[in-house]
């Protein structure tokens, strides 16, 4: 194998890590997407049933779940600029 052969391979190697890196990233914001809203909005219908207030408990915790997804996606798209 010719060392030129050897510097594609290595950059192969790089490139599939940093794709694992970003699958990763984009895994777990597909499931902060999810899980966050959805645990909100449920306790927004829990608290909105117990205090009788229908949909500000609810708005509430959406908006909250949101909040929490935009800073996990500005987190994640900080630490892929940095790994670049």
């Amino acid at each position: 194998m010719s060392s030129k052969d050897k510097k594609n391979t290595k950059e192969v190697k790089t490139d599939y890590t940093s794709l694992m890196h970003a699958m990763e990233e984009a895994t777990k914001l597909s499931i902060t997407f999810v899980i966050f809203p959805v645990i909100f909005l449920l306790l927004g219908v829990f608290l909105d049933k117990k205090f009788n207030t229908v949909p500000v408990f609810i708005l509430i915790g959406i908006i909250i779940g949101f909040v929490i997804f935009s800073y996990e996606a500005y987190r994640a798209m900080q630490k892929i600029k940095k790994n670049k």
